[in-house]
């Protein structure tokens, strides 16, 4: 229960640390939407015209994207624990 509430705290940190610059806040916000929609678009407009492609069904592809983001997000969401995580506690030792 202790290490969530202090991912709780880096997570919440770094949303404060973003929201600080608002134009900057919103142009990442608008970045990452264009990220997520652009790989979706370019699916739906391949699979609009034929049913498989290179023997991929729909569903499967829908499936490779879903979980080729999960896993970025799930590592940039690591990264960032562990990048507060050492400059928390080396600054609390210092």
């Amino acid at each position: 229960m202790r290490y969530l509430r202090l991912w709780r705290q880096f997570a919440v940190m770094s949303f404060v640390r973003e929201a600080e610059y608002r134009v900057n806040f919103l142009l990442g916000v608008g970045e990452g939407a264009a990220q997520l929609a652009l790989p979706v678009v370019t699916f739906l407009l391949i699979y609009r015209f034929t049913p498989r492609v290179a023997g991929w069904s729909q569903a499967q592809v829908l499936l490779l994207i879903v979980g080729i983001a999960l896993a970025t997000v799930a590592l940039i969401l690591t990264h960032l624990f562990w990048s507060y995580a050492v400059h928390y506690y080396s600054s609390a030792s210092s």
